[in-house]
């Protein structure tokens, strides 16, 4: 019996390790001009300082842990200005939905935007 839940309990293990994995990779390596062409993934643009980023990071965390899509997820700090105005994009955090960029922490809209790419 125990050496059942230790096979259980390594194989959800392993799981959210992949998991975790993928999204670490999706953090890494976010081109803006991938996603931004991208139709069905989710994106969001955020700054690593900003508390309304941080708070919609806290409950968007364990859905985007275990998304099976590709999202994105792009530093506003690493956007020139110029594009920072060409995707309107001028409070984060910031959700790209069909190519339009919306700026909230309303976590309804989020969520719709979420359901939409996912």
């Amino acid at each position: 019996m125990k050496k059942v839940i230790k096979s259980v309990l390594l194989s959800i293990a392993v799981i959210v390790l992949g998991f975790a994995i993928k999204l670490g990779i999706e953090f890494i390596y976010s081109p803006v001009d991938q996603a931004m062409q991208s139709e069905d993934s989710f994106v969001m643009y955020y700054r690593w300082r900003c508390k309304r980023c941080h708070h919609t990071w806290a409950w968007m965390w364990p859905r985007m842990l275990f998304s099976l899509k590709r999202d994105y997820f792009i530093n506003a700090n690493d956007i020139p200005q110029y594009d920072l105005y060409k995707y309107h994009l001028h409070v984060t955090p910031g959700f790209k939905q069909e190519n339009k960029v919306i700026q909230t922490v309303n976590k309804a809209e989020i969520k719709k935007i979420w359901n939409e790419t996912h």
